[in-house]
């Protein structure tokens, strides 16, 4: 799983890609709800606090046993 954030909302001056604040890996996983909590890097924690919101887009990539892939992304918004 990736936290992705825009350039713009840590107020980097680079082009507008995404860049990447968190990340989190698991293994081995049973089927069904999986909770889960990824910290952010200090960038976007600063950014969250200044601004009070933060947009982020989360990419999640399944690989099932058999070796097919899955990818997810969903944009999400965190307010303090």
């Amino acid at each position: 799983m990736r936290l992705l954030a825009a350039r713009a909302s840590l107020a980097s001056a680079a082009r507008s890609s995404a860049l990447l604040v968190g990340r989190l890996v698991r293994s081995s996983l049973h089927s069904g709800v999986v909770a889960f909590a990824v910290s952010l890097d200090a960038r976007a924690a600063h950014a969250l606090r200044a601004h009070h919101r933060l947009t982020l887009s989360v990419k999640i990539l399944v690989v099932t046993a058999q070796g097919a892939t899955v990818t997810i992304t969903r944009s999400v918004l965190l307010r303090r």
